[in-house]
């Protein structure tokens, strides 16, 4: 007679031999996850998904097709059918250059690939070949090189191009920037990448984003300076949108200040949500930065004629050049008479506009609102007073 199924949140193989061997349910999805000490989480979709023919092994064991990652990449003949390229545990000193299209370089057992002259991972076209898809998940990319231009991970493009129209991907990556300068990521004038729990390392580095397409980081964070920049006058990739998405970014410790910084001229928009920086925040350009549910514990400075939105965020204090304007879902202050019967609340930096709520205190003085603009507003008395009276701001 057939049992009716039990729910179990995950399956322990052996536990009493050494090192951990579990099937279960991958945090945050549907999919079933294997998982080991050697081999890392590989889920039943990624298992699926394998052509052995067109699937190529690197490693310093028995069994391996090639030692070196780039031989392997070499092999792959030019074309779009998809190759899989695993990555045994182990250090893998070598430069790593992919210029053909749909390759997926998957770690076992957290690999690692190290450079100390030059970069450390490149994602470019060469000739008529262009990757268009590409997934690096699972792997440590370390870079030493002193060089101020040197990268663990690079995604080159250029003006129109095509490089990650589909999509270059990085998942579950940490990535160590070993000397001052340089960068841990970097992605100029490529169409479409996604970055996902990964992590950067270099607090005298900066994850540099140039003129891309579009670009999402979910669950990511680190030691290095966020930038994100984009220039319409620059050079502009087949997909011109500049749409720049961060999600659950977190910033510590870093060195450098500011810690995020953006530039966007003439095009382009960013938006942070579930950020916790702990440093300063620099915004430039003509453009919109959004900040949702983020948790600033610096100061913001806002340059040009960017406008800031702040939805259920905190921050230190703000500033920002003449034409740059803000507005805040909720803002909150005190008034302090002495011997007067108003006082005038000016904004650090003026809002969009003057569509906004102020709410005073109830007390005894009479206190009301006598003037609202987009530079700030008066809060007026029955009479001369001495007080300090609070106000809060609410914005829809």
């Amino acid at each position: 007679m057939a049992q009716n199924p039990f729910k179990i949140d995950q399956l322990q193989l052996e536990p009493g031999a050494v090192g951990d061997r579990r099937i279960r349910r991958k945090s945050g999805s549907a999919d079933l996850e294997f998982f080991d000490s050697v081999a890392g989480a590989l889920t039943l979709r990624m298992l699926a998904g394998f052509n052995i023919g067109r699937l190529l092994t690197v490693g310093s064991g028995v069994g391996a097709q090639y030692t070196r990652i780039q031989d392997a990449i070499d092999a792959i003949p030019a074309g779009s059918d998809p190759y899989t390229v695993l990555v045994g545990p182990g250090t893998y000193s070598e430069t790593v250059t992919v210029s053909r299209n749909n390759v997926t370089l998957l770690g076992l057992g957290r690999p690692t690939i190290t450079q100390g002259s030059g970069n450390t991972l490149v994602v470019r076209a060469s000739g008529l070949t262009i990757p268009l898809n590409f997934l690096i998940k699972d792997i440590t990319i370390r870079n030493s090189d002193a060089a101020a231009t040197s990268t663990c991970v690079r995604f080159i493009g250029g003006s129109a191009s095509t490089v990650g129209s589909g999509l270059l991907q990085m998942d579950n990556c940490l990535l160590i920037r070993e000397a001052a300068g340089g960068h841990p990521l970097w992605a100029n004038s490529v169409c479409n990448v996604s970055v996902e729990n990964c992590e950067f390392v270099g607090d005298m580095s900066s994850v540099l984003i140039d003129n891309c397409g579009r670009v999402s980081m979910t669950n990511c964070g680190g030691s290095a300076v966020l930038q994100m920049d984009y220039d319409s006058t620059g050079d502009i990739p087949a997909l011109p949108d500049g749409q720049y998405c961060v999600d659950q970014f977190t910033s510590l410790n870093c060195a450098l200040s500011p810690v995020v910084l953006s530039t966007l001229k003439g095009g382009g928009s960013l938006v942070m949500r579930g950020a916790y920086v702990e440093g300063r925040v620099h915004v430039d350009g003509d453009r919109v930065f959004h900040l949702a549910n983020c948790d600033i514990e610096g100061d913001i400075y806002i340059g040009g004629t960017t406008v800031l939105e702040m939805s259920n965020s905190s921050r230190g204090a703000l500033s920002g050049d003449p034409g740059a304007t803000c507005s805040e879902s909720a803002v909150q202050g005190v008034a302090s008479f002495v011997a007067v019967d108003h006082v005038d609340v000016v904004f650090d930096v003026a809002w969009v506009n003057d569509d906004y709520v102020v709410l005073v205190e109830p007390n005894n003085y009479g206190t009301y609102i006598s003037a609202k603009t987009a530079a700030g507003f008066t809060i007026a008395a029955g009479g001369t007073i001495t007080a300090d009276v609070p106000w809060v701001i609410i914005r829809t």
